[in-house]
């Protein structure tokens, strides 16, 4: 092989891979800039059926079909493959960077029957200790971000809005105290009872995926779906 051809293969694989990450770059850059703060929901939006109605949090919004679209670039867990980095909203009203994956949660028939229902786990980037869930579905986004520092949740404003987002902390939420009555009678608390020690410990360094099935009540249905239109897709999204 000449010269001039060594030349030109070199060139052509130099610009192959300058495409791949600049194109791996463009998808990290659109999953950064998903979401926007803003200073308030408007007040037609909170007129609507409340998905959750958190005392303290921060609003956001987003367009969901662009998130979606976004989240469709993601590998799926444990076939290799470089995570998508996408910002989640925080609950004290700042982005937070993660390296996310598609993780299946429905077996291949039902994910293949309800195609807009996605979930997805990612690692911080910025707190390598942090880690997030999140689920997609066919009319919102959800997330939940456990790291040291607690606990951040990001849901809906509404049902019918999936543009509208609360990011919030439920260990701060002003919560109704209801007096009560136990009626248990204390010898059963006490008699033969001993207390177990715990000890954790690692159960193996095999994955193992479980087969579970799940039902929920025609109530619970009716309380997730969009108001006079109960459905299995919503009852499926929120469990």
């Amino acid at each position: 092989m000449s010269t001039k051809k060594i030349g030109v293969l070199l060139g052509s694989l130099v610009l192959s891979t300058l495409g791949v990450v600049a194109s791996a770059s463009a998808k990290d850059d659109a999953a950064k800039g998903a979401w926007e703060r803003i200073g308030e929901v408007p007040a037609a939006v909170l007129g609507e059926t409340p998905w959750i109605r958190p005392s303290t949090y921060v609003p956001f919004q987003t367009d969901l079909e662009a998130l979606r679209a976004i989240l469709k670039e993601a590998p799926r867990e444990g076939k290799g493959g470089m995570p998508l980095r996408m910002s989640v909203p925080m609950s004290v009203g700042t982005l937070a960077l993660f390296d996310v994956v598609n993780s299946r949660m429905m077996e291949e028939g039902l994910e293949a029957k309800y195609p807009l229902i996605r979930t997805y786990v990612g690692q911080g980037v910025d707190d390598p200790y942090s880690t997030v869930h999140i689920t997609i579905d066919h009319r919102s986004f959800h997330a939940q971000v456990v790291s040291p520092g607690g606990i951040s949740l990001v849901d809906p404003v509404t049902m019918e809005n999936g543009t509208y987002y609360a990011a919030y902390n439920p260990e701060e939420q002003e919560t109704k105290v209801h007096s009560w009555v136990c009626h248990t009678e204390h010898s059963v608390m006490t008699t033969g009872y001993a207390p177990r020690g715990f000890t954790p410990g690692q159960t193996g360094d095999r994955r193992r995926d479980l087969r579970l099935g799940f039902a929920a009540t025609g109530e619970y249905t009716v309380a997730v779906s969009p108001p006079g239109n109960p459905n299995v897709a919503a009852g499926l999204a929120a469990i």
